[in-house]
């Protein structure tokens, strides 16, 4: 849950709990790189920002195509996958916003991954230079 008003409202937190959805009471304001439906919507606007609509039903028919053709299992896993290579920077960086620096360390593929499997890495001998021009 970010910190969208209707995402705090009492209403929206009385129904996570009467559901049983785990949620977090506190979560960082600007932090995209942490959350993988911000990279869904961003792929969406990008998207749709290279089509010429021009009615409402156009709007409509190309946010069904993007789900149906582009927002594939694989992208999803994709997404949710990349949150394995931010945490263990962003927990290093002490919370500052990662930005690129994840794709940066890590050029393996998150997918199978994990982010203990990250963690462990980003804090071997091998990445102390990492570290280093990180300031940490």
């Amino acid at each position: 849950m970010d910190n969208d008003p209707k995402h705090r409202s009492k209403v929206s937190k009385d129904f996570m709990t009467a559901n049983g959805i785990n949620w977090w009471d506190v979560w960082p304001s600007e932090s995209a790189d942490l959350n993988p439906i911000e990279m869904v919507w961003s792929q969406l606007k990008r998207h749709l920002s290279t089509i010429n609509m021009t009615t409402k039903e156009e709007l409509v028919n190309n946010i069904r195509l993007f789900w149906s053709t582009y927002m594939t299992k694989l992208q999803c896993t994709t997404y949710i996958d990349h949150v394995y290579k931010v945490v263990p920077v962003c927990i290093l960086m002490k919370g500052q916003a990662t930005g690129s620096i994840p794709n940066k360390i890590f050029k393996e593929p998150s997918h199978g991954k994990t982010i203990s499997y990250f963690q462990t890495l980003l804090w071997s001998p091998s990445y102390d230079d990492v570290r280093k021009r990180l300031g940490y």
